[in-house]
């Protein structure tokens, strides 16, 4: 199932932070408005920068799941190249 996260586009769905080596991070929701190799850009009242290497909890149309956000850690447009 994660896998299935990994090759689908995440742009455009609800996540939260919910682990992160820095503690300002972990609580973090919204929705996911852009990407980039490393990084999360994430709209709540406002735009938040995140880094990847956080752990988080992804709406899906079959519920919750969490996602280690380094496994995206490509850019988004590599994703299937590299799981090809």
């Amino acid at each position: 199932m994660k896998r299935k996260i990994v090759e689908q586009e995440i742009i455009g769905k609800h996540v939260e932070v919910i682990h992160a080596s820095c503690r300002e991070y972990v609580g973090i929701k919204g929705r996911l408005i852009d990407e980039t190799k490393n990084m999360f850009f994430i709209e709540d009242e406002k735009t938040r920068m995140v880094p990847k290497n956080v752990k988080f909890r992804i709406k899906t149309s079959n519920g919750n799941m969490e996602v280690d956000g380094s496994m995206l850690m490509h850019r988004p447009e590599d994703r299937i190249k590299k799981l090809g």
